[in-house]
């Protein structure tokens, strides 16, 4: 499912928020009033263009600053300014092999005007105050009328309050008490302000359940399985749980590997101030000696299944099943999944098993048959159940090294742990980013094969770069020399410090988050319905525009 959104919003998001520097925007917009002086080729022409598109531009401007908008920062205005006369040049262009250029100007003037409507309402959202500030500017619009360019400023007034009715239906409540337009605006306000208005709806959508954090401390190494999903995206909800619990135990000496468990944006935390709650107890239990219990590692083992495969580590106390998916890759498999998995496990009298989503392949194609993935997880349980459990010996090595940039990879940190038990070493890479692209897995892992008897690679799959970065939804984790170096040198390290002493020991915390749950999915469609709605009535705006200038040059 997020695949499909992710592929829907991508075609928009560059051209919402990539934005050139200031000074090239005002070079282009110099380059922009150039070409309409040569096409109008009147002083008086050109001087009424540049003052109506200036006027409007400062009045966002202004506006902006008095409702505390994303609009109050210049460069924003300016991408407004330039934007505008572009798409008007070629409308104006077209005209004037048609008719007057007094006409020509009209219709693109038109077209500017019913941009700035969707712009002041979109980025200023739709409430009372933005409502009246808009009402001001269309009032004075049509007392200018009565002083001079009376055509002109006619068909103006006339198109700003056709923009103000053709939003009328954006204003419908949607969700709760927003409707899409402010739904836009708080993103948007979030997105270029860093505003957090954002997470009082998501917190709003979002119902208490209770989440199972299990903890495995191997030494110096921290590995958990938080039972929450990392997003939606930034730093609003949980997106950030990876970068502040990892941050907390590297300054006390430990090694985190932050696994992805099953579920999707439906076990997103819905505010940061929850999330920090969590991870400050998840540290509480770290640090305590009478929440923690000693525990035995089992003896590693891997199944295939198909194109599935999967990395078992067993604990006396918890049991943890990596998931990969050869060739096609996973993304964000179902909490019923691991619901079934804890059921089926206690019914077999064995420790609790929780499952991983690796998120070391992206996804290729939507359609998984999650009847193999239940199969799946009936098999780690009957192999568990038949396999030899205790080992005579085994030792625990781990390291962790920093790269410099290479590309996908957050914080520029990977990490590993090594599992020696009767003579097999099991390697599982940690990489913190938003998964990985096709093929990496496989070149890792066969790298690895000189050093390990059984290799993984795995991704905390987390969402502090989505939706952040310019012109692209995310970036996965990508080959590069340096992340393959960086690997081979902290597997070899891990190998040269293994422990044959290491203790280990399990803790476990329960709370109650808000999560939020099936909302989030609602939000989404509903978002997805509107959006086309919305387009479809701006287009139909700016075509009305044209069309009323037109009909303002027959009838006047």
């Amino acid at each position: 499912m997020e695949l499909k959104y992710a592929q829907e919003v991508k075609k928009y998001y560059r051209y919402l928020f990539s934005l050139p520097q200031s000074a090239i925007i005002v070079l282009l917009i110099l380059v922009m009033y150039s070409l309409y002086a040569l096409i109008f080729n009147s002083v008086n022409l050109i001087i009424l263009w540049f003052v109506v598109t200036f006027c409007f531009t400062l009045i966002l401007y202004l506006c902006g600053i008095v409702l505390n908008s994303p609009l109050h920062k210049l460069r924003r205005v300016l991408g407004f300014n330039l934007a505008g006369n572009m798409i008007a040049l070629p409308i104006v262009l077209v005209l004037t092999f048609f008719s007057a250029k007094e006409y020509a100007l009209m219709a693109g003037l038109s077209v500017f005007t019913s941009l700035f409507a969707i712009v002041f309402i979109g980025l200023n959202g739709f409430y009372k105050k933005t409502l009246l500030v808009y009402l001001i500017i269309a009032s004075s619009t049509l007392l200018a009328y009565f002083m001079t360019y009376r055509l002109l400023l006619l068909n103006i007034s006339i198109i700003l309050v056709l923009g103000l009715l053709i939003m009328i239906p954006l204003t419908k409540k949607i969700i709760g008490q927003y409707s899409a337009v402010n739904l836009a605006n708080l993103y948007f306000k979030y997105k270029l302000d860093g505003v957090r208005d954002l997470e009082s709806l998501f917190y709003n959508l979002s119902h208490p359940h209770e989440v199972n954090a299990h903890i495995v401390i191997a030494d110096k190494v921290v590995l958990l399985h938080p039972d929450i999903h990392f997003g939606p995206f930034g730093d609003i909800g949980s997106s950030n749980f990876p970068e502040i619990l990892e941050e907390k135990l590297l300054e006390k000496g430990l090694i985190p590997i932050i696994f992805h468990g099953m579920g999707s944006h439906d076990r997103d935390i819905a505010s940061y101030e929850y999330t920090v709650k969590y991870v400050d107890k998840i540290l509480s239990v770290i640090g305590s000696n009478q929440d923690l219990q000693e525990c035995i590692l089992e003896k590693p083992f891997q199944i295939k299944h198909g194109l599935w495969e999967v990395l078992v580590i067993p604990f006396s106390c918890i049991v943890f099943a990596i998931i990969s998916r050869n060739e096609k890759g996973i993304d964000d498999l179902p909490y019923s999944l691991q619901e079934y998995a804890f059921m089926k496990s206690i019914s077999n009298k064995m420790p609790p098993l929780a499952l991983i989503d690796a998120h070391n392949h992206e996804l290729k194609e939507n359609s998984i048959n999650f009847n193999e993935v239940y199969t799946l997880v009936d098999k780690i349980i009957k192999e568990y159940k038949e396999k030899p459990h205790s080992i005579s010996d085994y030792g625990i090595g781990y390291s962790t090294t920093t790269l410099s940039n290479a590309e996908g990879v957050l914080r520029n940190r990977i990490s590993s742990i090594v599992f020696e038990s009767d003579g097999e070493r099991v390697c599982l890479i940690y990489i913190p980013g938003n998964n990985m692209e096709p093929s990496l897995r496989s070149r890792i892992i066969d790298k690895m094969r000189k050093y390990c008897d059984i290799a993984e690679v795995i991704t905390n799959d987390e969402h502090t770069e989505t939706g952040v970065l310019p012109g692209e939804i995310y970036r996965p984790v990508s080959y590069s020399d340096e992340l393959i170096e960086g690997i081979e040198r902290v597997v070899k390290e891990s190998i040269n410090n293994v422990n044959k002493n290491a203790k280990i020991y399990y803790g476990q915390v329960t709370m109650k988050l808000p999560l939020l749950r099936n909302n989030i999915w609602k939000l989404t469609e509903i978002l997805e319905e509107y959006f086309k709605k919305t387009i479809a009535l701006e287009v139909s705006y700016i075509l009305s525009s044209i069309i009323i200038s037109i009909l303002f040059t027959i009838i006047v």
